[in-house]
């Protein structure tokens, strides 16, 4: 397709025709994000069903959101657990920032402390597995690195 052909094929679906709360539609519209990306469209509502998926997109291209909005959008339904690994402490540094500021406009659970940036990646790392034990808490979610 011509470039042009696939972005007003991209701008007809919103975030609401995913199959996401109207909450977490909204936070998404708070930080900017128009319309889903292309593995955006692909991901999310495959994994609201609960698929096994594996996306691969250029660095730019929604990726992060694409699996933090399912995993936000079930975590606030309940019943999810969310463990994200990243390859650098930079990438989960933003993960993290992501998914508060998500979870923050969405008036989700981080309002209550159970993900806050203190539980993601500053504090991972290194040989303090009983400092390690105790950030993670009973937190629902969590970014590290190797």
């Amino acid at each position: 397709m011509q470039g042009g052909v696939m972005t007003n094929l991209i701008e007809q679906i919103n975030f609401t025709d995913l199959g996401i709360s109207s909450k977490l539609c909204a936070a998404i519209k708070s930080l900017g994000w128009d319309y889903p990306s292309p593995i955006q469209i692909k991901a999310i509502p495959a994994a609201l069903t609960g698929q096994d998926l594996v996306g691969v997109a250029q660095t730019g291209t929604g990726k992060t959101g694409a699996f933090l909005i399912p995993c936000i959008d079930k975590i606030e339904m309940g019943g999810l657990q969310t463990l994200v690994l990243c390859p650098t402490r930079e990438l989960a540094q933003q993960v993290c920032e992501d998914a508060v500021a998500l979870l923050a406009r969405s008036g989700g659970k981080s309002a209550r402390g159970l993900w806050s940036s203190d539980c993601c990646s500053r504090r991972w790392g290194g040989n303090n597995h009983s400092h390690t034990r105790q950030v993670l808490g009973p937190h629902e979610k969590r970014v590290g690195e190797p």
